[in-house]
């Protein structure tokens, strides 16, 4: 299971390929609207293990969405005015292009890490390859609170 909140549209991401079984997105941050609509992708395995699971569960059944999925039309009350500006920050997205967008946040996330150490404070990842380009930690560092 992998969190892209914060992930998609802002850096590669490859659900399929990664052979990832469950993927939660969100429309605000990469996708650039704000908070309201929520993304998932699932495996054929997540949705066979879905269908058998006996726990109780709401936000894990995709039953109904599925179902309802099937007829074109959604199981409850759309977010109409949200769905519109997806509509439109897809196309910004489709213009720029999504190389572009990459190379724009790792650029930005250099400089956000530049910044931190400027200021003082320290990196929480220890290790640079794992650096992200659109989630940061830092912490005061032990000699310097600027």
């Amino acid at each position: 299971m992998v969190d892209a909140i914060s992930s998609i549209g802002s850096i590669e991401y490859r659900h399929d390929e990664w052979e990832v079984d469950v993927t939660i997105a969100a429309s605000q941050k990469g996708l650039m609207i704000p908070p309201g609509l929520s993304f998932n992708a699932v495996s054929q395995k997540a949705l066979l293990a879905n269908k058998t699971a006996k726990m109780p569960r709401s936000y894990w059944d995709w039953q109904g969405m599925l179902k309802s999925g099937e007829t074109g039309f959604f199981p409850y009350t759309p977010a109409t005015n949200l769905i519109y500006g997806l509509r439109e920050a897809l196309q910004m997205i489709r213009e720029e292009g999504l190389p572009n967008i990459f190379r724009r946040h790792e650029r930005h996330a250099k400089a956000v890490r530049a910044a931190v150490l400027e200021w003082g404070l320290e990196i929480v990842c220890g290790a640079p390859q794992e650096y992200s380009s659109t989630v940061h930690s830092s912490l005061h560092s032990r000699g310097s609170r600027r």
